[in-house]
């Protein structure tokens, strides 16, 4: 019997994956979690603080930005998807700290020197009025931007992830288009669609809990050319140890396409294998440059020993506004435990790790229990020693010759 790699694995699991739609990723969201709220978006002329108090009230930390077509108010035409986390590093990260010699000076300033650099923020209010539209383009997920159909194969979706370093992205419910159409009184003209009614955003985590979900794994067994090839597949890849598919993840994707919490070297353009932290006494502004610096989505905190102590990513930022941005030069530990966090985000107690032989499927399930997108390994002292994420388990399914 011809011993199954990784890459044999994953070929077998992709073709199977490639029989499915997406649209049967949307109909399981729609089984699991009842009927989706409204998308929340905002047009491209609204200021940025406008856009952070949107976020803040609706309890997100992304949106989508559209615009109106001339003389068509009730059709939008979707740009991108900007963030709490792209907002800052347009405005406090490359406005406060432009032409700063030394990026991790930050980490190592002194709470004087950070008061005086308060007081920029002061100024910072004043850009805050932009628009959200000048930041499309300029950050990850709005320049990569896309819209799927629900009829794409379920591989698309999978190949946009990890190729793109987004973690969400926009698909357009067909069905919805078609019910809404039917519903019209005149048969044969399509009744025009809600704006933005017919469209979802489709996560990392949405296509992970899917493709893991008993039930689809089952639909997709019996659809298989050969059930016992899916199976050793799948279980191959998900038996895997956290420590090598962190490694393998990476390697299998092209420097630009690595996963957006692996640093990228400078010179090289390359994926470095150390994981980004800072010390537990730093603030959370020192976090915030500490993630632009390195083109992160997520630091890991430390304290003196190199214990992991706490993390704090981009989906801790929600919440922030040009009201409460002094919030950011509190101490991370106290920025992690402010009373603007939501019920679903952890405390820095509640931090989520893995030992490195931590099988792939268990981290999975581990990450999609608490939902957070990535777990921290750390060695039987508590050393952090690596990080694997929702990318890297997605990773894992696409062929590299894909």
């Amino acid at each position: 019997m011809t011993r199954m790699t990784l890459e044999s694995a994953a070929v077998a699991v992709h073709a199977c994956l490639a029989q499915l739609r997406v649209e049967e990723l949307l109909a399981h969201m729609r089984r699991t979690r009842g009927v989706s709220r409204p998308l929340v978006a905002v047009h491209e002329d609204t200021p940025l603080d406008e856009v952070l108090a949107t976020m803040r009230d609706e309890g997100i930390h992304a949106l989508p930005v559209f615009r109106t077509l001339a003389g068509r108010p009730d059709d939008r035409l979707f740009r991108g998807i900007v963030s709490v986390f792209d907002i800052l590093s347009a405005t406090i990260c490359q406005r406060m700290f432009d032409g700063m010699a030394d990026a991790d000076h930050v980490l190592s300033m002194s709470k004087q020197e950070f008061a005086r650099h308060l007081k920029t923020l002061e100024a910072e209010r004043a850009f805050f009025a932009t628009k959200i539209g000048s930041l499309i383009g300029t950050t990850r997920e709005s320049a990569e931007a896309k819209i799927l159909h629900s009829t794409s194969p379920l591989t698309t979706l999978l190949r946009l992830f990890t190729s793109t370093r987004c973690h969400r992205t926009l698909v357009l419910d067909d069905d919805e288009v078609i019910a809404t159409a039917c519903s019209s009184d005149e048969a044969f003209r399509a009744a025009p669609v809600a704006a933005g009614s017919a469209l979802r955003i489709v996560s990392q985590t949405d296509v992970v809990e899917f493709l893991l979900n008993p039930s689809v794994w089952a639909s997709i067994r019996l659809a298989a050319q050969s059930p016992a090839e899916f199976d050793a597949a799948l279980e191959h890849i998900l038996a895997l140890p956290v420590s090598a598919a962190e490694e393998l993840a990476v390697g299998r994707l092209p420097a630009r396409d690595a996963d957006a919490n692996q640093p990228l070297d400078a010179k090289t353009g390359k994926p470095r294998r150390h994981v980004v932290s800072v010390h537990s006494g730093v603030s959370a502004l020192a976090a915030l440059r500490c993630m632009f610096v390195h083109r992160v989505q997520s630091v890991a905190v430390t304290d003196d020993s190199g214990r992991l102590a706490a993390s704090i990513s981009a989906a801790d930022l929600r919440g922030i506004t040009a009201d409460n941005l002094e919030t950011l030069v509190s101490p991370v530990f106290d920025f992690l435990e402010a009373e603007r966090r939501t019920p679903a985000q952890l405390k820095p107690d509640q931090l989520r790790t893995a030992l490195p032989d931590t099988h792939v499927g268990v981290a999975a399930g581990r990450m999609l229990e608490s939902r957070v997108h990535r777990l921290w390994i750390v060695n039987s002292h508590d050393k952090l020693v690596g990080v694997v994420s929702m990318t890297d388990v997605l990773a894992l399914l696409e062929p590299a010759a894909a």
